[in-house]
């Protein structure tokens, strides 16, 4: 069966995913995170390329939450959604952690953003908003990514009315926020 690319329903449906994991995450911290939450179609290795120039450029960190436009999910779906960290050293060199999934110890815990499967690479949210990444110690319950994805659905239920925008980076379109949008004319 083949889907119809609805374009507003996608954007709708993409700005509350971005809203409600930005929310997540940025709970139980005091000040806002040094991480944009942003979001648009799956990746090519070419726009996984220019939003990594821009980070280096911007000496940014950011969340791409990638979803296919031919198969949109109306809430946080952890199967449906792909998420890649992009982050920088301030100077030169950044990196690209793929494939990321959000995870969660208990419901009053911080998300942690958990990327590879071997070899795992965790990133955390600290109380002041600042991000870590940390080698991860590979004990990641199943409940623990069901809890994070129940967690980031209840926000998105919550969400009042917002508008998106969309932003260039390099040639790449990239979805967010009017909040997030506000924060990245900041950066530039």
């Amino acid at each position: 069966m083949e889907s119809v690319h609805n374009p507003s329903a996608y954007n709708t449906a993409l700005n509350n995913i971005l809203q409600g994991l930005q929310i997540e995450l940025e709970a139980r911290t005091v000040r806002p995170i040094d991480l944009l939450v942003i979001g648009g179609e799956r990746l090519t290795e070419a726009a996984a390329w220019q939003i990594g120039q821009f980070a280096i450029a911007s000496n940014s960190k950011f969340l791409h939450v990638g979803m296919d436009p031919a198969h949109p999910c109306t809430t946080f779906d952890a199967n449906a959604l792909n998420l890649t960290y992009f982050a920088t050293d301030g100077e030169e060199e950044g990196f690209a952690a793929l494939n990321g999934m959000v995870w969660k110890r208990d419901p009053k815990a911080r998300p942690k953003l958990v990327f590879g499967k071997r070899r795992r690479l965790e990133i955390r949210i600290r109380k002041n908003g600042s991000v870590g990444v940390f080698q991860g110690s590979g004990r990641y319950h199943q409940s623990g990514f069901t809890l994070a994805e129940e967690t980031i659905r209840r926000k998105i239920a919550n969400l009042a009315p917002s508008g998106s925008a969309q932003v260039i980076m390099g040639n790449t379109p990239v979805a967010c926020d009017i909040a997030t949008m506000g924060r990245l004319a900041g950066w530039k």
